[in-house]
């Protein structure tokens, strides 16, 4: 696959983690460390090195072209945590950390007159040109806001909506869930999924003929009912402008539990399970599958160290984050999980083991200016922790313990607000506030999809559970974002 080729040549140190002579790992990797920073001077051409040392005889660059500080408030003197930092003069915009402190990789050409930005909720944006933070000792203090109140005219006569308005869309030429999507402009792709009828005949026998038959009869009537595992193999496409959904020419292996994430104009297609030949068996996915939006074509990876269920994934740059999942069935039935993480990173092709989750479980994140958000999932039980990842430090982290448990939500962020639906309630998280709110809304849809386009939330697919069966839908919905605010707060929780 061309756009995953990859250098032959290895690197002292590395460990191979997929059997391949083009995919080294490294345990406890993260972007910014020496060994990112080595695996890419180690890529770099001859040329490149040459234009490299000549740019550092005739310019004023730093000789480690990296600056550590700290972020502070002006009044308190206190450390500031989660401080943005941006500038087009680094290597990747990050945030600071627990006590203040930042650390950032200046590119290979600069000038020490290029500004750098720090920003917080609450505080006055400060710009700095490269040479003034230097001069400051690399110390940053940040002026707290007076908030300036104008005069509000309440109307007592307004009320709240109970329930969060929605209306409907065109529906999914077939109900699908447990699928993967992503949002490419004003078009969202739903790739695959389980379109499977799930039943539980011998539950619904054990209970409705208890005391009333033999067990021979439950079993017949379970064997009788009993429905193979049925996954699609299309790729939906929604126009959000023209609420029309398309079947792509482009067919996948028949997928479901996977994950489908956009880089480039191109949808990678990844992890989860898929049915052998047969249509049976039920196998984890071993490769990736890349649909190019602007060739229209289909590529295929056979390597896929990540091999699990229900894992999360989250782009970050020019690096994707794989983490968590289920594994297997025990012979109990019941679900292996675990907690290892993955990274690729795109420009190289290399796949690199990171560390490993606080606990292994399925997983929901999304990627929030550099720090992920790991909300809810299954272990087993139901998690009611909100965990982060800060991608600059590495560093894993619990936000919260929240009364809601999230087992299989759906979830989608948009700026500092992350939306999750579950159980037909809404829930609304601002990291930068730390506060949840939840509403209602009468929709009776499970592990639906989420997407934002345009100001609209877009609810995608599911299934209906009943007591013995869960049904797949082909229902989409959407909700204006200002619905939020013109809704009654269930319940509001500060972390």
């Amino acid at each position: 696959m061309t756009q995953l080729s990859l250098n032959e040549r290895s690197i002292p140190g590395l460990r191979l983690v997929a059997n391949t002579n083009s995919y080294p790992a490294i345990k406890n990797f993260w972007p910014g460390s020496l060994c990112y920073l080595l695996r890419n001077l180690y890529c770099m051409s001859t040329l490149r090195l040459s234009i490299l040392l000549t740019v550092l005889c005739f310019s004023s660059i730093s000789s480690s072209q990296t600056l550590h500080g700290e972020v502070k408030d002006i009044t308190t003197r206190g450390p500031l945590r989660d401080v943005h930092i941006t500038s087009s003069a680094i290597k990747k915009n990050t945030i600071s950390g627990e006590e203040g402190q930042f650390r950032i990789e200046l590119k290979e050409v600069f000038t020490w007159t290029d500004s750098i930005s720090f920003s917080y909720i609450g505080y006055a944006t400060l710009v700095l040109s490269l040479a003034e933070l230097e001069r400051a000792g690399n110390e940053v203090y940040l002026m707290p806001l007076v908030d300036q109140l104008s005069e509000v005219n309440l109307d007592p006569k307004r009320q709240l909506s109970k329930t969060l308005k929605f209306s409907v869309v065109a529906p999914l030429k077939k109900g699908v869930y447990s699928f993967g999507s992503t949002a490419v402009g004003n078009k969202i792709f739903v790739v695959a999924g389980d379109a499977s009828v799930v039943e539980e005949p011998m539950k619904e026998a054990m209970v409705t003929t208890l005391g009333e038959t033999s067990l021979s009869n439950i079993l017949s009537t379970a064997r009788a009912n009993f429905s193979s595992p049925q996954y699609s193999e299309e790729i939906q496409v929604y126009n959000a402008v023209t609420d029309e959904w398309t079947v792509s020419p482009i067919k996948v292996n028949k997928r479901a539990g996977h994950n489908a994430v956009l880089h480039e104009n191109k949808i990678y297609v990844l992890g989860g399970k898929h049915l052998n030949q047969s249509g049976q068996k039920v196998l984890l996915s071993s490769e990736i599958e890349v649909i190019d939006l602007h060739k229209d074509t289909l590529l295929v990876d056979r390597v896929y160290p990540h091999q699990a269920s229900g894992a999360a994934a989250v782009i970050h740059g020019d690096d994707l984050l794989v983490l968590g999942g289920s594994t297997r069935l025990n012979r109990k039935r019941k679900k292996i999980f675990t907690d290892e993480v993955h990274l690729f990173n795109f420009q190289t092709g290399l796949w690199f083991e990171a560390g490993k989750v606080p606990k292994g479980k399925e997983i929901k994140a999304v990627n929030i200016q550099g720090t992920i958000f790991i909300i809810g999932g299954s272990d087993g039980s139901v998690v009611n922790v909100i965990e982060s990842l800060n991608l600059a430090t590495g560093k894993y982290k619990t936000e919260a313990k929240l009364q809601h448990r999230f087992d299989h939500p759906a979830v989608v962020s948009n700026g500092n607000v992350i939306y999750i639906y579950e159980r037909g309630k809404f829930h609304t998280i601002d990291v930068a506030r730390r506060e949840m709110k939840t509403y209602g809304i009468d929709l009776q849809v499970e592990e639906p999809n989420l997407h934002i386009w345009n100001n609209k939330l877009f609810v995608i697919g599911g299934y209906k559970g009943q007591l013995y069966t869960k049904t797949p839908v082909a229902e989409c919905f959407k909700i204006s974002l200002e619905e939020f605010k013109q809704t009654e707060v269930k319940e509001k929780v500060h972390f």
